[in-house]
């Protein structure tokens, strides 16, 4: 190789290797980490601003899907190669793989479309693939008096607006797959953002979960609607997320009723302590008809005091702290 071919190689080299360290400074001292997520609870929550990142590992995708070496692989892959396959654009298989067969399957959509046929999915192609649903939505309800509060149920694929607990409205919605389900327990709004767009659709509201990403949001993929497609949050019909936005403040209580909570239990939890785990400790200290506070999975002052009542019952020392003999009694194993 000739000495300019070498100054190329090293350029190249280098400019990557920049920029992959500005990247990991960038994730540890701006962006949060979702094993700090529920540090969120803390402080006042706010309206996101349009430089945080919405999307997590446990949110819908927001990438750029094309060939490469190596391929690119992920949940949003095996959803677009559904898709193709659904509107018969592709006979491979569903191997969460965007391979050559995947990219020849966007071509020739993107060919079907009068695009050029790049091969690249991008978020606007998103939008084109989920061309055809129809949102029969009637006129616009008007904002109801009286508190909000959301009950999206994941058996029956709806999300219903209550009005000082009296159901009001109810929207389909698509949910988290098998492998990524939507939690289940009671949380609050935390942040709110209009036009996120890409994955996220039309509005954005995070919910307070402490061991993830997770909100309920618009959609560029709206054939997904009524059915177990996403990486855990909830999507809504971009008309229908619109509708609902200004009636929710941050603080409106959102329960998502279906699986009952259950978690590995390999640690002592005490007060503070965040994670499924607290969750299936609140909903067994529950069932033993003490108030464990809402299903959050957060140990909080009400845990707290009921796990004292309990050590006090059962003869425990009384330390409010939860380990083997209180998951014992509590049935927990």
């Amino acid at each position: 190789m000739n000495i300019a071919g070498q100054r190329r190689r090293w350029t190249t080299g280098l400019a990557c290797l920049l920029t992959v360290g500005v990247a990991l400074v960038w994730s540890v001292l701006v962006e949060p980490g979702p094993r700090h997520s529920w540090q969120a609870s803390t402080v006042p929550p706010v309206l996101v601003s349009s430089k945080e990142r919405l999307a997590g590992p446990t949110c819908d995708d927001d990438r750029d899907l094309y060939l490469c070496d190596p391929h690119l692989a992920g949940d949003d892959v095996y959803e677009l190669q559904a898709r193709l396959l659904e509107l018969g654009f592709y006979s491979g298989r569903l191997n969460s793989t965007y391979d050559l067969p995947t990219a020849d399957a966007v071509r020739s959509f993107q060919r079907s479309k009068g695009l050029a046929a790049s091969g690249r999915m991008t978020s606007h192609l998103w939008y084109m693939l989920g061309e055809g649903p129809v949102v029969r939505a009637g006129p616009a309800a008007s904002k109801p008096a009286g508190e909000i509060s959301l009950e999206i149920d994941t058996r029956k694929l709806t999300l219903t607006v209550l009005v000082d607990g009296v159901p009001y409205k109810k929207y389909p919605v698509a949910i988290g797959k098998a492998t990524t389900a939507t939690p289940t327990g009671e949380f609050m709004v935390k942040n709110k953002r209009m036009e996120p767009g890409g994955p996220f659709g039309a509005c954005w509201m995070g919910l307070n979960i402490p061991w993830g990403t997770y909100g309920v949001h618009g959609t560029n993929r709206p054939y997904s609607i009524g059915t177990m497609a996403s990486k855990g949050c909830i999507r809504m019909f971009n008309q229908h997320v619109s509708e609902v936005f200004p009636w929710v403040s941050i603080g409106t209580r959102v329960k998502i009723t279906g699986a009952e909570p259950r978690a590995a239990m390999s640690r002592t939890l005490k007060k503070g302590d965040a994670g499924t785990d607290v969750q299936y400790l609140q909903f067994r200290v529950r069932l033993m008809g003490f108030d464990a506070g809402p299903l959050d999975g957060r140990f909080g002052k009400d845990l707290l005091t009921s796990m004292l009542q309990i050590q006090k019952f059962y003869g425990l020392p009384v330390t409010g702290v939860a380990g083997p003999n209180e998951f014992h009694i509590l049935g927990i194993k």
